[in-house]
């Protein structure tokens, strides 16, 4: 999870370190704009960069309420994109989980 409160530097680093240290990468996007999710998908592919020597076992973008045109059109190859309008059940997180424990478990 990241850090709630800081100084955006902080915050920052603290992100870099997260994206080092975990196993795998679900990016949550619900109220916040188009801007910030692209900030958080490029950070996946800047990754390596910051020093990270392997994959991520599962990296994806969960779509949540509220609806927008933005969210209906939304694609990327850096992570698997769930759209998970209304509610995100267990079997619309069934592809990142059975990627999660393919690649962790092999």
């Amino acid at each position: 999870m990241p850090l709630a409160k800081g100084e955006p530097d902080q915050v920052r680093q603290d992100h870099h370190e997260n994206l080092l240290l975990c196993d795998a990468v679900l990016i949550y996007w619900g109220g916040a704009d188009e801007f910030w999710l692209r900030s958080k998908v490029r950070d996946l592919a800047r990754v390596r960069g910051l020093g990270r020597t392997g994959p991520f076992a599962a990296s994806g973008v969960l779509i949540a309420d509220p609806p927008s045109l933005e969210k209906d059109e939304f694609d990327t190859r850096d992570a698997m994109v769930i759209r998970g309008f209304g509610s995100a059940t267990p079997a619309s997180m069934e592809p990142f989980v059975a990627a999660l424990s393919k690649n962790v478990h092999g």
